[in-house]
């Protein structure tokens, strides 16, 4: 809670300093708050019901008050305001982020992406790394697979962000887990974003001067789609759409749900490194699966125009960083409990 409250404190001032204040938008994610409130209730009246039939089967009188009884015990005044008060925050707060977000490439200029471009081609022997991914996955099949993948990210990380909200049986993971949350989308997707201004290979003729170095995988993913039409196909790479409407939002001055261009760092990959790291302190077999996860959305990242490899290279270091520092903040405050 203070974290959040001290994050959007920082982003009202910043705001407030380019009288930005049109770009605000606190409600862009109620639809999902909203869609949890209802899963709740949906949820609490399953329950009762359930507790109702194992009274009538078991042969207990009044089941309906009994029933009653149990759900009281169950659903307390604690657990409703710690799952329902968490949601919206966050739900606040991805807003906040999104608004925020808004403002990169207007207030705050791209000025990075032939610097990261240029370190691509650097740390991959001179080759850039969308070449390296497209010899490796080549097919339009394959590439729908890892657009599939990538774009299913945002399904992902609400649904892992919910579940983890719910588990108010393991204070201390859940604790570790949401407090890395905000910390990753405040300092790597809004100070380092900020910082580290860039617009990404889907987008570098827009933003620089001279020949569009990432042309050719553009036309390359275009063929694809346009193969797909030809052939009637009724898959789609959503990436494109997705990179069209960031693109019109932008040079539209709109701020829209999941709008905002900004390539480094990856939060795509933060959020990924962060559902590894969280899964592997769960179950390890867990945790390898989101290890595998995690390494499709690195090679779709790139594969898709999305962004430099090193964006993802950066992200998955700042959130080991935090996530680390979030375990020792909650060892701090909750030593007994974190032993047990």
């Amino acid at each position: 809670m203070i974290v959040v409250l001290l994050y959007m404190a920082i982003v009202v001032i910043y705001i407030a300093q380019y009288e930005a204040w049109g770009v605000v938008r606190i409600g862009l994610y109620s639809p999902l708050a909203s869609l949890f409130l209802l899963f709740f209730q949906l949820a609490v009246i399953w329950l009762y019901v359930y507790l109702t039939v194992r009274v009538f089967i078991n042969g207990g009188e009044r089941p309906f008050q009994q029933a009653w009884e149990a759900l009281k015990n169950i659903v307390t005044l604690s657990r409703i305001v710690g799952l329902v008060l968490p949601v919206v925050i966050i739900s606040i707060f991805n807003s906040i982020h999104t608004s925020f977000k808004a403002t990169i490439g207007t207030i705050e200029p791209y000025h990075f992406d032939p610097l990261f471009a240029a370190l691509d081609k650097s740390i991959h022997g001179g080759v850039a790394p969308w070449q390296i991914t497209h010899g490796l996955i080549s097919t339009t099949n394959g590439t729908l697979i890892i657009d599939l993948f990538y774009t299913g990210w945002f399904f992902v990380m609400w649904g892992f962000l919910f579940w983890q909200i719910f588990r108010l049986n393991h204070p201390m993971q859940r604790q570790q887990f949401l407090l890395s949350y905000v910390l990753c989308w405040s300092v790597i997707g809004t100070l380092f974003a900020h910082l580290l201004a860039s617009a990404g290979p889907c987008y570098y003729g827009m933003v620089t001067d001279g020949s569009d170095l990432y042309a050719p995988l553009m036309e390359r993913l275009h063929l694809m789609k346009l193969e797909l039409l030809f052939h009637g196909d009724w898959r789609d790479l959503r990436a494109l759409n997705g990179q069209e409407y960031l693109r019109a939002g932008h040079l539209n001055a709109e701020v829209v749900s999941g709008g905002g261009i900004s390539a480094m760092p990856s939060m795509h990959v933060s959020m990924a490194m962060l559902f590894m790291l969280s899964a592997w302190q769960i179950n390890k077999i867990f945790g390898w699966l989101m290890l595998a996860y995690l390494l499709v959305i690195i090679f779709g990242s790139v594969h898709l125009g999305w962004h430099y490899a090193v964006d993802g290279y950066v992200s998955v270091l700042l959130t080991i960083i935090i996530w680390l520092l979030s375990g020792q903040v909650v060892r701090v405050f909750h030593p007994a409990k974190y032993a047990n």
